[in-house]
Order: C-alpha cells, then structure tokens, then sequence
C-alpha cells in the first residue's frame, strides 16, 4: 500500500466537504493527525479549515487558524491557508475579520 501524501489527503478531504460527508471527513482529519509530516502541510492545514467551514463547522475552522504558529503561517507561502479562513469568514459573513485580515496581508 502506497504511504497517502499530503496532496491525496488535500483532495479526499475537500471531496468530502464538497459532497457535506462531515463523517468521513473527519476520519480523514483523525488519519492525517497521526502523521505530523502531512498534517504540517499548509495545503492539508487549508483543506481542514475549508471542510470545516463548508460543513457549518466554521468555529472549528477559525479556532485552527487562531491555533497555528507563527511559523506555520510564515511557511504558507502561497496563501492558502489565509484564502481558506477567509472564505470561511465569507460564508458565515464576518466582512469585518475578512476585510482585517485582508488588510493585514496588504
């Protein structure tokens, strides 16, 4: 069996968000936290807060992103992580955190 990499991870999880399977979504959020290599991604990091705010679980999705280091935020190099909490304020229409962050990241 082929060891699952963070983009396999990244895809099945947004997948499930797509199609609101909130139980088998978090299965694979279980499966990723016991390995840190691919839960430290910053792709599979985005994928979680996604599915999250896709399933109406967006105090999950903020309470991650308010968690995460410095440094992991730092090596999101290509914003991921930012577009996905700020789709998740979007949807639940907090404007005023998007615009903040938004504005912070100018």
């Amino acid at each position: 069996v082929e060891e699952r990499d963070a983009f396999t991870f990244s895809i099945a999880l947004n997948g499930c968000a797509d199609a609101l399977l909130i139980e088998e979504g978090g299965q694979i959020i279980n499966h990723a936290a016991d390995h840190d290599k691919i839960l430290c991604d910053c792709n599979v990091q985005a994928a979680i807060i996604r599915f999250y705010a896709k399933t109406d679980q967006s105090s999950k999705a903020m309470a991650m992103f308010e968690a995460m280091s410095t440094e992991m935020l730092a090596a999101d190099q290509s914003g991921v992580i930012y577009l996905a909490i700020m789709d998740c304020y979007a949807k639940i229409g907090a404007m005023d955190q998007l615009l903040s962050l938004f504005a912070a990241l100018q």
